[in-house]
């Protein structure tokens, strides 16, 4: 959820959280947001169920120190009760949050006291002429006891109201004791007397346990004998009581001794009853105080019950006054304490939102002088004039507002009209628009029956195409099967071509090859007829005419007169391979048979001369 906004007030609030077990916090500073807070639910069951977000001036961690607490907190009202101001730190919270210890410290961490009044002295050793007088006062059972006034007890004194006071209901304690103080030290020691005096008690929430409200006051005073002005601030460092209910402090059964002054009054359960009661009773009518504060201007309600308890009386001018406040709200960060912790942070939220009015405290001593008069009424005059141009600029201005709030009307009219006339189109256009919308939906009944005869036609064409892609896809099918068969064909008749026209090449080559072989053969069987002839005659010359017959043809023509079958079959019968390139025949000038031949011819008379010639089979 989203945190709420920072109060907006006069009144300073800060949060410290006293430290704790990790495991058992409820209340946890957001890192990303300063001054934020997140308070964690609680168990089941409980009628405030829920997380709450709280947003003040500064939330102080567990780990925060001292120093930082007052650096951040105190230091700027210090120094507003230098320059003339009052001021006020008050430490709210339960029993054993950690207030007394905010406010006064101890010998190793000292507290925001101490702290003060080291810087009061430390910037008042700046100035000329000043003084310095404290006082300490103790509320318990709703009596005001001075505890610096002389003697073994403390003694009662009365607050009185001062009359015709303009800056509002502020009260006094004339009677008590105001110790003057040279020093931080004196400042000091009277404090830490006063704290022994103190009304103090074991509980069980604390085993010293404060059961009434401290007030330590500073009241410095600073001088001007030259014009006889006195400046004067207070600083009210103020250690509340515990806030818790009656029932937590377990305070009206505890039977002992406790550690008070008054020992035997106080020892007594009616004392400790009545002095938890007493302090219950005040804090009421401080948030009773602050509550009406924060509502006078919404609800009507202007009487403020200042005077219904001594501490709303002495604090009167911390809330609603005139004075500089700083709220430091102390919570235990434990679970088992939420509903303290819850209560105290609603205490301060509200506290936030009062509203005080600071003015400087100033007493004019003595007849002023000429020359203050003259400077005085100088910065009058100065005043007056700027007072003068602030009225004319004022002026010029509700003059330029009137004029301005004039133009304003005049569009405000223009507007109207504007208005109006938007109105009346928009009027026509409404009319329009439910003309055009009845036509439409006429139209639109139309177009719906069209489209639902389109659609019927779209089926029906659907299922003629349906049909169409059968009957593609078969004829496709069946196309494919042609396809193939036709393709499958003509790679044979592409292979068997191949293969007629290589056959053929072979065959042309092969009979090229015979017909020279046999141009080559006849060539040379003419020559060897040539020759046998030629031997014939020699030989019928030799053997006395007779003649012998070789069965040679008669003459060339008759030799040259064979086909190239005959050939072909010639070349078969004398075995002669086929695609043969060459012969082993070679035709001589001149054969001659020779004696060896002549033998053979004897021995043999079937041979001829051609075969004996021969080398070889033709």
């Amino acid at each position: 959820p989203a945190l709420p906004a920072p109060p907006r007030g006069d009144v300073t609030v800060c949060v410290r959280l006293r430290p704790g077990p990790q495991e058992d916090t409820c209340v946890f500073p957001v890192a990303e947001c300063p001054g934020a807070l997140r308070l964690r639910q609680p168990a089941a069951g409980r009628f405030d169920a829920g997380e709450a977000h709280y947003q003040y001036d500064v939330a102080f961690g567990p780990e925060a120190s001292q120093e930082q607490v007052f650096d951040q907190a105190v230091a700027p009202i210090c120094g507003a009760v230098i320059q003339g101001y009052n001021g006020a730190v008050i430490a709210y919270g339960q029993t054993g949050s950690g207030k007394t210890h905010t406010v006064v410290g101890n010998a190793r961490s000292r507290g925001i006291a101490s702290r003060a009044v080291a810087a009061t002295f430390s910037a008042l050793r700046r100035c000329q002429c000043w003084t310095v007088d404290v006082s300490v006062l103790e509320i318990y059972n709703e009596r005001v006891r001075d505890l610096l006034a002389p003697g073994p007890g403390a003694s009662h004194v009365e607050v009185h109201e001062v009359k015709d006071d303009p800056r509002g209901m502020s009260f006094r304690c004339p009677d008590a004791v105001h110790r003057q103080a040279g020093g931080p030290e004196d400042a000091l020691q009277a404090l830490a007397e006063g704290m022994k005096r103190r009304e103090t008690a074991r509980t069980d929430m604390n085993h010293s346990s404060s059961r009434s409200h401290l007030i330590f006051t500073l009241t410095v005073t600073q001088s001007d004998p030259e014009i006889g002005a006195t400046l004067r601030g207070r600083l009210h460092l103020v250690d509340l009581a515990g806030s818790e209910r009656l029932k937590r402090s377990m305070a009206s059964t505890f039977i002992g001794a406790p550690k008070s002054p008054r020992e035997s009054a106080s020892s007594l359960q009616r004392d400790q009853r009545r002095e938890a009661g007493a302090i219950n009773k005040s804090l009421m009518h401080l948030a009773l105080v602050i509550h009406r504060l924060t509502q006078a201007s919404s609800c009507g309600l202007r009487h403020v019950p200042y005077r219904d308890s001594m501490l709303t009386r002495l604090l009167a001018d911390s809330f609603g006054g005139s004075s500089k406040t700083c709220l430091i709200i102390t919570c235990s960060s434990l679970a088992r304490d939420r509903d303290e912790t819850h209560c105290a942070l609603e205490f301060g939220k509200r506290a936030g939102l009062v509203k005080n009015v600071a003015e400087i405290n100033i007493e004019m001593q003595q007849e002023v002088s000429g020359v203050v008069r003259a400077l005085v009424a100088k910065e009058l005059a100065g005043i007056k004039r700027d007072n003068e141009t602030l009225r004319r600029r004022l002026r010029e201005a509700a003059t330029e507002a009137v004029a301005l709030q004039k133009r304003h009307i005049e569009e405000v009219q223009r507007l109207e009209e504007e208005k109006g006339a938007l109105e009346r189109r928009w009027l026509e256009a409404t009319a329009m628009a439910a003309e055009i919308q009845e036509e439409s939906a006429a139209e639109i009944s139309r177009l719906q029956a069209d489209n639902l005869a389109l659609h019927r036609q779209l089926r029906d064409f659907h299922g003629e195409l349906s049909r169409a892609n059968e009957v593609m896809h078969s004829l496709m099918s069946l196309a494919s099967t042609s396809e193939d068969a036709s393709q499958e064909a003509e790679e044979q008749h592409c292979s068997f071509a191949e293969k007629s026209t290589e056959r053929a090449s072979v065959l042309r080559r092969s009979l090229t090859l015979a017909t020279t072989d046999v141009a080559k053969i006849t060539k040379l069987r003419e020559a060897r007829l040539a020759c046998l002839e030629a031997e014939g005659r020699e030989f019928e010359r030799r053997w006395g005419g007779d003649t012998v017959s070789y069965g040679t043809p008669s003459s060339e023509a008759e030799a040259s007169m064979l086909e190239p079958s005959d050939l072909q079959a010639g070349m078969e019968a004398l075995e002669i391979p086929e695609g043969a390139s060459s012969l082993a025949v070679q035709a001589g000038p001149a054969a001659k048979v020779g004696p060896r031949d002549a033998a053979a011819l004897e021995r043999d008379p079937e041979l001829t001369p051609v075969d004996v010639a021969l080398p070889g089979p033709l």
